[in-house]
């Protein structure tokens, strides 16, 4: 069974994770790669607002498709960081930071999606 404890650690979890990259984003280059950040932004926010939802349900099997739907945001999310990193001249050193947020936010939501 989820606790409530778990949901919050992971909701926590997304929104620092969403909050450290607006601050990282608005150091890069605004010419060229708008669009990179603009979906970065929102894959984070996405995330977040999804379980922020999963957090809101009483647990059962709709929250469960929002932590589903979560990993997948989180999956979509790690991919435009690494597209960034692969482009490390153009973006400050602050992905690798993000990119740990993110492995511990998905030990959280993989834990969240095996009860």
């Amino acid at each position: 069974m989820v606790t409530n404890e778990q949901q919050h650690e992971a909701l926590e979890s997304a929104v620092a994770l969403f909050k450290d990259i607006y601050r990282e984003t608005e150091t890069w280059p605004k010419t060229q790669v708008f669009d990179l950040i603009m979906d970065i932004r929102r894959a984070a926010m996405t995330l977040s607002m999804n379980l922020t939802e999963c957090k809101n349900l009483d647990w059962g099997a709709e929250s469960a498709e929002f932590v589903k739907i979560s990993q997948e945001n989180l999956v979509e999310l790690r991919r435009h960081l690494l597209l960034a990193q692969n482009n490390a001249a153009l973006f400050a050193d602050g992905i690798e930071g993000l990119l740990q947020q993110l492995n511990r936010l998905d030990g959280s939501l993989q834990g969240l999606a095996a009860n």
